[in-house]
């Protein structure tokens, strides 16, 4: 299917069950998307991230509607559409290479091809930024050091690397 034709009917999906309250249509969407990765050989670690990330979400937005909100049957319309929006975007992103979407969106879309390329540009730099912050951080644990996420040292020279040879 054309990745840019994909992408529109998920979205209009996404928005049709974002203003009903059918727990039914969210469970055959769940159904449906859960077998057409199936179908598109989708790996068990992918599957139980699926299951798994929105589990805590789902459940605290069930607890508090079943608590404080519109009671049980509400409660699970809106698990149930959690669900729905997570595996109905993965059935998007998990089926369709983004070289192939952005050229699609600038052939039949009209999206200007400066910014097409240029996203496309940016995409293909993040296996090299990687391997930089790795650099970087074997680097780091060389002097004895270790970095976390949130250091600055990614992007400023760390203080024991400045110049400490004689004065002039």
């Amino acid at each position: 299917m054309n990745p840019g034709l994909k992408l529109l009917l998920v979205i209009i999906i996404a928005l049709e069950i974002s203003f009903t309250t059918n727990l039914i249509v969210n469970l055959i969407l769940i159904g449906f998307s859960i077998i057409y990765l199936l179908f598109h050989h989708i790996t068990f670690k992918q599957f139980v991230g699926l299951v798994f990330w929105p589990f805590f979400p789902a459940i605290g937005l069930f607890v508090s509607q079943w608590l404080y909100g519109g009671g049980i049957d509400f409660g699970t319309i809106l698990l149930t559409r959690i669900y729905a929006y997570v595996f109905l975007g993965a059935t998007f992103t998990i089926t369709t290479e983004f070289v192939e979407l952005a050229l699609t969106l600038e052939q039949d879309f009209a999206l200007p091809s400066k910014f097409a390329y240029g996203v496309l540009a940016a995409f293909n730099l993040i296996p090299k930024i990687r391997q930089e912050v790795n650099v970087i951080q074997t680097a780091a644990l060389m002097r004895g050091t270790v970095l976390h996420f949130w250091s600055p040292n990614y992007i400023s020279k760390p203080s024991s690397l400045q110049f400490s040879g004689p004065k002039i």
